[in-house]
């Protein structure tokens, strides 16, 4: 559930694109306001894809092939090893200090060779997560290339609605850097691939990724306002 709730971090900033457009679409025609045919399948492909890979994730999990996927769940962070000084419920020993985050280890993202179906659940994943991307850039590019009515004028493109394009594309970034950079750190944790050195890389990627996520978190909010 963790993993499928992260992976659902997408969804506010799509529901405000799919806003956007919409609203664009009413500054054009205000009696229709009717975003393009293709466009409008790109709110199509943008839903199926985030729902599919919600999906795959929970199939993963029932029959036992999560492991991998789920420590790639987007927007995962990882906490710190500096403890606060105060067990925790299970008294295992003491708790992370919350809201700050660390590098991670080499062990964190240490696994054993990846099955063929844990290869297949990750490839869906990586090629649903495509798909919503594309399918993002598609609806982006229908707020600038709309056209109105022939013999009307189009007006041009709000600041507002440039503030949230500019706002949806840095965190869709971010978040899709912290997707492959993880998937890139397991592939070479569990394989043979990649000297230690470029490992260390690697994982200093992750962790630039994560630190920006505690930044984008806020644009939803802003593009809302």
């Amino acid at each position: 559930l963790h993993a499928c709730a992260n992976t659902m971090n997408l969804a506010p900033m799509l529901c405000i694109l799919f806003v956007a457009a919409r609203m664009r679409a009413l500054q054009i025609d205000s009696k229709l306001g009717k975003p393009q045919d293709w466009a409008e399948n790109c709110f199509y492909a943008c839903t199926i894809a985030l729902v599919l890979n919600v999906g795959v994730i929970i199939q993963a999990q029932i029959f036992g092939l999560g492991t991998v996927p789920s420590l790639i769940d987007s927007g995962r962070t990882s906490l710190n090893t500096e403890t606060t000084g105060v067990e925790d419920s299970a008294g295992s020993g003491t708790l992370p200090a919350a809201g700050t985050a660390s590098e991670p280890s080499a062990m964190e993202f240490a696994t054993d060779e990846m099955s063929s179906g844990q290869k297949a659940v990750l490839a869906v994943r990586v090629v649903a997560l495509l798909v919503v991307y594309l399918a993002s850039f598609g609806v982006v590019a229908s707020i600038f290339t709309i056209q109105a009515p022939e013999g009307r004028p189009t007006p041009a493109v709000s600041p507002t609605l440039q503030c949230v394009v500019f706002l949806t594309a840095i965190y869709f970034a971010v978040y899709f850097g912290t997707f492959i950079s993880q998937v890139m750190a397991i592939g070479q944790a569990s394989g043979s691939e990649g000297s230690a050195a470029q490992q260390g890389g690697t994982h200093r990627i992750v962790y630039s990724f994560r630190m920006a996520e505690y930044t984008v978190r806020f644009c939803p909010v802003m593009a809302v306002l």
